[in-house]
């Protein structure tokens, strides 16, 4: 079987473990000069370095939204943009790995170790790690349960 098949079938299991397991490291992070501050914390998944995303058969936005509806359901729900704050928090939880390009993280967004609500996101490296595209699902602290 070809690994683009196989590679979002890995992501849900290694996913829904870690959520199971709930394993995550948050890290306060601030700047406050710029105003920035929360908690985030980056999990590596895989790397899909060998996977043709310019295959015409393979459409890489649907399959991170289709993984997102099949690990979560229709808890929370899926976001097309997010705050200065939130992409921030993402990149310093980034910035505590090597990044190569082709990496796929599960980053999680907080205001705080008690908020209601956290920005869960899949993030795929760009630019040898100078930046990253992400799809995104905010969702209650209740929706872990």
């Amino acid at each position: 079987m070809n690994k683009k098949y196989l590679i979002f079938p890995i992501i849900f299991l290694f996913v829904y473990g870690a959520l199971s397991a709930q394993t995550f490291d948050f890290r306060h992070y601030s700047d406050v000069r710029n105003g920035f501050r929360g908690v985030a914390t980056a999990i590596f998944i895989d790397n899909i370095s060998d996977v043709d995303l310019e295959d015409e058969n393979f459409d890489l936005d649907e399959r991170m939204w289709e993984f997102f509806d099949e690990m979560f359901e229709s808890r929370g729900r899926n976001v097309d943009r997010i705050t200065r704050n939130n992409h921030w928090l993402a990149q310093q939880a980034l910035n505590e790995w090597n990044l190569e390009e082709r990496d796929i993280f599960l980053v999680l967004c907080a205001e705080n170790m008690r908020a209601e609500t956290i920005l869960v996101m899949l993030v795929l490296i760009d630019a040898n790690g100078e930046d990253f595209a992400w799809w995104g699902r905010v969702m209650s602290t209740r929706d872990f349960d």
